[in-house]
């Protein structure tokens, strides 16, 4: 039972979006810490808000499920948000770089995974996130 605070301490930072957001993004202040809590927001959608699926895409699990949601949550960051690539990390625990490789692998992905696609619109869906709907939201999404 020693063991109970210590997981509560360690859960705490991702009760919430806003928890998560203030964690993740540290020292950033202002727009910055807005973006950071967009993708934040959509990290807990695509989790549906279960605590040990947000530890999982945080942390450095490899495992096909867990990619694929990570996939998402930058994809659909990169494409309704106005998030520079380091404040998705930041939210997905990531360096920058990682999150230019998950983009491009990912464009591989959408044009070959409908079921990706789908999972991609609902958790668009569950922000609130606007649909693209100038033509460059749609080319890049056909990319």
């Amino acid at each position: 039972m020693a063991d109970a605070p210590r997981l509560s301490a360690l859960m705490q930072p991702y009760t919430s979006p806003e928890a998560l957001a203030r964690h993740a993004a540290g020292d950033c202040s202002g727009e910055r810490r807005a973006q950071v809590l967009a993708v934040c927001k959509l990290l807990f959608a695509v989790a549906e808000n279960d605590f040990e699926t947000i530890r999982l895409i945080r942390s450095e699990a490899f495992d096909e499920e867990t990619l694929r949601l990570r996939r998402a949550v930058i994809w659909v960051a990169k494409l309704h948000t106005n998030a520079s690539l380091p404040e998705i990390g930041r939210a997905i625990n990531r360096d920058h770089s990682v999150v230019q490789r998950s983009i491009e692998e990912t464009k591989v992905i959408w044009l070959a995974d409908m079921e990706f696609r789908a999972l991609c619109e609902r958790i668009r869906g569950r922000t609130g996130a606007p649909a693209p709907v100038t033509r460059h939201d749609q080319a890049e999404m056909e990319l």
